[in-house]
């Protein structure tokens, strides 16, 4: 990154305790407290090349690698280069032209190059053919500029002010293939001192590593007349060219990494900021070392320079890459065998699909990071002054590190392979105790003395104030950041902080943490309450950046510091309100828009959580206690009666379902529908044409018969992919599906209760428009809810069944399930009573126990099939195969089964479709009467000829008529 500073630093110190051996207790090499890191020194700085250039020239195939130890991205070259232009500011003469620097300038830069084989200083081959490293265009021609390159052995640093230049020039300094730091400092005018000389002189001078090589005094003149400068400026890595020839040339192959310039000429005692913080120890400094130093440096956690020191090696041990495997899809030399990728050698077989992957070496490397910031969290010293709070707080920077976005597939794998207490929203719960522990101990000298430390580092803001109680108390709202009402800041209420009947809590210091993370909802572990949410992981995530808000209250007196704490009532009448911006800022699918006008964002609701550590074994986020009070598009607003980690969650839009469905699954499911809705259709045209049976239950069945139909036809469509894409098409299909499967389930339960009474009472009439009423309204009233309730959430079902959220698919299911349980118990009373022999002696016709039998039956396989579509449709969490495609083959056959059962399974129905109706009339006459006549008058009645019936035997026929076991029924 491109940074610019203008800061002058003191002379750099290294207080170097002497190491005892391992077994001993160690300490810590401690540094002065300054900062001797490029981003604080430098006028301009190129921490990433790449990023910061502006084109590529030549050859444009580049990558990057690691840089020297301490430092990140490095950019690897190979027959190109790579070129920034206007990177100076205007008002910045010095790096427009050398010949403007009056108070002089330095360069540096980190190179590993190849160079020539030495038997070519030997052999007369040397090459005299020039590499550029860096270059703004200065040459020995008359070209006002710098240069750094190789030729040959030699290494160059050329200025030039166009009339004149300064080459100076060292032979076998650059190792091929190894890290230099080459470093250049010019003033024309400004004389400056050589170390081991008492001489002062301007002119140039060349490091390598800090370590000065070579110096020119005088210059020369231009070997060729004055040519203008670059316009724009520039500055080029690889390569060179000039105003008067602009083709980029003479490439230089190698590895680059951090491009530094001062506008001053860096006195002596200050080369050490050529190197930019790089310590030769950190070449074999690992986190694993560190840790180990660590635990044997007892003095490390509570003396403040020894812990800065370690923060130091800490920060450049995590930008040291870990060894590596063999490299992605390459081939080791193994018998002729491959071996497998790094991906599937990092990907543990318990990992759950979709996790990103992550190289071992990865995981290990934060897993130790994670060990070592919990040890230096586990103890915070008291007392601690107010000049040693800065240096503990600097951890920050350690912490903000560990939450790179970049770390996700590393805080993944260490979430589901060695289960770590709560991931990183763990790490950064106890980094932020142990600095509220730190600010309670900090020694005031006043209670009129307010301490607040406010500090950003990466991926961290952080503010500790720690004040006395009366302080507080005279501002009624408190704003963290201190002064701050707009995004990502918290208002607490003071009347949190005292307790109006004990005074003295105005005499408890109180200490507030208050953290803003940018990046911890990207890394922090999606683990949400079940209960509150109600959704699944999948379509579950943080958005935006998670504020944190902690108290602590301190007095010598324990128990006034417990009298004086917020209690649960004061959190819920002053909940803490916290404003966080939106990563995407998009609306949500909220609010009465339905379908017209309807933003597509991808977002279906925000809600406000909170880290609950005691949410399961490791903690989740939850929404108790926390309620979002204002919406927008860039941010939201919550309420929360908790003190800890806030954030906002999103609900996704539900991904496209995978047709878990086989082709053959589908042609039978399709032909079972079509023959299903063909005799449905039959049913009920027959039970419409036949006088006969227009009686109370087959007009029930009637009415099921068409909550099936219409239910079946409306379900098979639904799998046509122009009615799911379209969404109010799918609404509406939605609504006829939830409206008819209910009517049956609710006729079904009707039904069930007519023929308990019938087996048991004789009562098998009279009460049809009561259950019709019934089995049609409680659809109306479900569908009626739903789409008061939930209008915004109808249709977003991929199969278009009601809507995505399984509080939507409960306004049928609920009302299902409560008529589902009401059948089987009918079916298990009605299967019951018909067993009884006291039912041959009761008021029942012998017909009716065919209607019951056929209840039976198919009630049974209805319950079924909707127990089974419960499971389907619903997302319960559970890792168990798809129900849909049972649930499918189920339902499709619920047409045939119900015409079986329902239809031909009934006596009545299978003798009226039969054309013998006659022969039913018989058959109730004579078993109307089979007890009233005797053993011979019976068998004259069967042996008497039968013949047509006749108008006069239809009008002598009583419908009404009362026989031995109750009404005869035509």
């Amino acid at each position: 990154m491109l940074t610019k500073s203008r800061d002058t630093r003191p002379f750099f110190l290294y207080l170097v305790v002497p190491t005892p051996a391992p077994t001993d207790e160690v300490t810590m090499a401690i540094k002065a407290t300054y900062d001797d890191k490029y981003p604080v020194t430098t006028n301009y700085y190129w921490a990433n090349i790449d990023v910061n250039m502006t084109s590529t020239q030549g050859d444009d195939t580049w990558t990057t690698g690691q840089g020297p130890a301490g430092f990140e991205n490095s950019l690897i070259l190979q027959q190109g280069c790579m070129s920034h232009q206007k990177w100076a500011n205007r008002r910045e003469a010095c790096a427009h032209n050398p010949n403007n620097c009056t108070n002089g300038f330095s360069f540096s830069i980190w190179a590993r190059i190849e160079m020539e084989a030495i038997e070519t200083l030997f052999n007369g081959t040397v090459s005299t053919h020039r590499r550029y490293i860096l270059s703004t265009g200065g040459d020995d021609q008359g070209s006002p500029g710098v240069a750094i390159y190789v030729e040959g052995h030699s290494l160059h640093a050329l200025v030039s002010t166009g009339a004149e230049y300064w080459d100076v020039s060292v032979v076998g300094q650059v190792i091929s293939q190894e890290w230099i730091n080459i470093g250049v400092r010019w003033s024309k005018t400004e004389p400056f001192e050589v170390p081991g000389s008492t001489k002062t002189l301007p002119g140039l001078q060349l490091y390598v590593n800090s370590v000065p090589l070579a110096r020119v005094a005088v210059p020369a003149p231009a070997q060729a007349a004055v040519k203008a400068i670059l316009d724009p400026v520039e500055v080029m890595v690889g390569c060179h060219r000039t105003k008067d020839n602009l083709a980029y040339r003479d490439f230089c192959k190698g590895e680059f990494d951090e491009l530094a310039m001062w506008t001053r000429l860096l006195p002596a005692n200050e080369s050490i900021y050529f190197l930019g913080g790089y310590d030769e120890q950190d070449k074999e400094t690992t986190m694993n070392s560190l840790l180990d130093e660590f635990q044997r440096c007892p003095k490390c956690r509570t003396d403040a320079k020894m812990f800065r020191a370690a923060i130091d090696r800490v920060e450049k041990a995590i930008k040291t890459p870990p060894p590596t495997t063999a490299p992605v899809g390459s081939t080791a030399d193994s018998g002729g065998a491959e071996t497998a990728t790094a991906e599937e050698a990092a990907a543990p077989a318990d990992l759950p699909e979709g996790t990103p992957l992550a190289s071992p070496e990865e995981v290990s490397k934060v897993r130790t990071l994670v060990d070592l910031v919990k040890m230096m969290t586990s103890e915070a010293k008291d007392p601690v002054t107010t000049e040693e709070l800065p240096l503990f707080l600097s951890l920050k920077q350690v912490v903000g590190t560990a939450l790179d976005k970049e770390t996700l597939p590393q805080w993944r794998n260490i979430e589901y392979t060695y289960k770590e207490e709560g991931g990183a929203a763990s790490v950064v719960t106890g980094f932020e105790d142990w600095a509220l522990e730190l600010g309670s101990n900090t020694e005031l000298k006043s209670l009129k003395d307010n301490l607040v430390h406010h500090e950003k580092a990466n991926n961290i803001e952080m503010v500790l104030q720690r004040t006395a109680n009366f302080q507080i108390r005279q501002k009624p709202v408190l704003n963290y950041p201190i002064g701050k009402t707009g995004l990502n800041s918290v208002r607490l209420a003071s009347e949190l902080f005292h307790n109006p009947d004990i005074d003295a809590c105005k005499f408890v210091g109180v200490t507030v943490v208050y953290v803003f993370y940018p990046t911890l909802g990207h890394v922090s572990p999606q683990r949400y309450s079940k209960l509150d949410i109600n959704a699944a992981d999948t379509d579950l995530e943080l958005e935006g950046g998670v504020v944190s808000t902690k108290y602590a209250l301190s007095s010598d007196n324990p128990e006034l510091v417990a009298n004086c704490s917020p209690t649960a009532e004061q959190l819920r009448k002053y909940p803490l309100q916290t404003s966080i911006s939106h990563t995407n800022p998009v609306k949500a699918k909220r609010g009465i828009l339905f379908h017209e006008g309807e933003i597509d964002t991808g977002i279906l609701r925000r809600a406000c959580v909170w880290w609950n550590p005691d949410l399961s074994d490791y903690g989740g986020w939850d929404t108790d206690g926390c309620k979002a009070v204002e919406y927008s598009d860039f941010h939201t607003r919550c309420a929360c009666a908790h003190f800890g980690q806030m954030a906002i969650m999103v609900q996704k839009e539900p991904p496209k379902i995978v047709d878990l469905e086989f082709l053959w699954l589908k042609i039978i499911k399709y032909i079972c529908y079509t023959i299903s809705a063909l005799l449905l259709i039959i049913f009920i045209v027959v039970v419409i044409k036949i006088k006969a049976l227009h009686e109370m239950f087959h007009l029930m069945r009637l009415n099921t018969a068409i909550g099936l139909l219409f239910g079946s036809v409306l379900m098979v469509l639904t799998d046509i992919p122009e009615i799911r894409a379209d969404r109010h098409t799918c609404t509406g299909f939605a609504g006829g599906i939830h409206f008819f499967y209910l009517l049956a389930a609710a006729m079904v339960t009707m039904e069930g209760i007519a023929d308990f009474i019938s087996v048991t009472s004789g009562a098998i009439g009279g009460k049809l428009k009561s259950y019709v009423a019934f089995s049609w309204g409680i659809p109306f009233l479900s569908l009626g809810y739903a789409m008061l309730m939930h209008l915004i959430d109808y249709g977003t079902d991929p199969r278009c069944m009601l809507g995505w959220p399984d509080q939507v698919k409960m306004t049928m299911f609920l009302p299902m399930i409560v008529l589902l349980v009401f059948t089987f118990v009918m079916t298990c009373l009605v299967s019951c009573n018909m067993q009884a022999s006291r039912l041959r002696k009761e008021n029942i016709v012998a017909e009716q126990l065919t209607v019951c039998k056929g209840y039976v039956f198919f009630s049974f396989y209805f319950f079924c099939t909707w127990i089974v579509g419960l499971i389907a449709y619903l997302r319960l969490g559970l890792s168990i195969p798809s129900f849909y495609p049972l649930f499918q083959i189920l339902n499709s056959t619920g047409g045939i089964i119900f015409f079986l059962f329902c239809g031909i399974g009934s006596e009545r129905f299978r003798l009226l479709i039969s054309g013998k109706s006659d022969l039913r009339k018989k058959m109730l006459l004579s078993y109307t009467v089979s007890e009233q006549l005797s053993e011979s008058q019976q068998n004259l009645v069967e042996k008497e000829p039968s013949r047509p019936a006749t108008p006069e035997d239809d009008e002598e026929f009583d419908p009404e008529a009362m026989g031995p076991r109750g009404p005869i029924v035509a």
